[in-house]
């Protein structure tokens, strides 16, 4: 057992109560759903603010949060786009807060109807008083639900550089998260 795994490991009480996640979920979808709509069409070149439900797995416990995410894109060709990216997440489980904040690049291919898009981020992590860098290479999808949304699924491998007793340890996460974007700009 690597010494990162204290992070989601419970202590006492199993799992914890998603009800106030959930309900934060649904409010910020109201209001991105309520939002004026977007000016341009084109999925390159364009500003996005996406939010929903995550879930981080590491040494065989998951954790539930809310992860929000920010990002510009650039054209860089008809199809394609690049430009930066802001991430913040917060899991709980049981007694644990994981929260992270991490910012970096990230490349968009597609349409007016589906993007595709790779990312590669650098932070931290903070657990328990504990603040280690991070660093994760992600891939997601949006698919246009309307002219205001898109659904967004988005997988991101996440390695934190854990500070234990015997010197530095990797310890290597799993988020998966499924929300809704909100894609603004021109």
């Amino acid at each position: 057992m690597v010494a990162h795994a204290y992070r989601i490991a419970p202590t006492s009480a199993e799992g914890g109560h998603p009800e106030p996640l959930v309900s934060l979920v649904l409010v910020l979808w109201i209001l991105l759903a309520t939002a004026a709509p977007a000016a341009a069409q084109s999925p390159v070149g364009r500003a996005s603010i996406a939010v929903g439900a995550s879930f981080l797995r590491s040494e065989g416990q998951t954790a539930s949060g809310v992860t929000l995410d920010g990002a510009k894109s650039f054209a860089i060709a008809e199809h394609a786009g690049i430009g930066p990216v802001g991430d913040f997440s917060f899991h709980r489980y049981g007694d644990f807060t994981i929260t992270s904040f991490m910012g970096g690049g990230r490349l968009t291919l597609g349409n007016r109807e589906a993007q595709i898009f790779g990312q590669a981020l650098a932070g931290y992590e903070r657990c328990c008083g504990v603040k280690d860098f991070a660093w994760q290479p992600g891939v997601g999808l949006d698919v246009r639900i309307t002219n205001l949304l898109s659904l967004r699924g988005q997988v991101d491998f996440r390695i934190v550089r854990a500070t234990g007793q015997g010197g530095p340890v990797d310890s290597r996460e799993l988020r998966g998260w499924v929300g809704v974007s909100l894609p603004f700009g021109g």
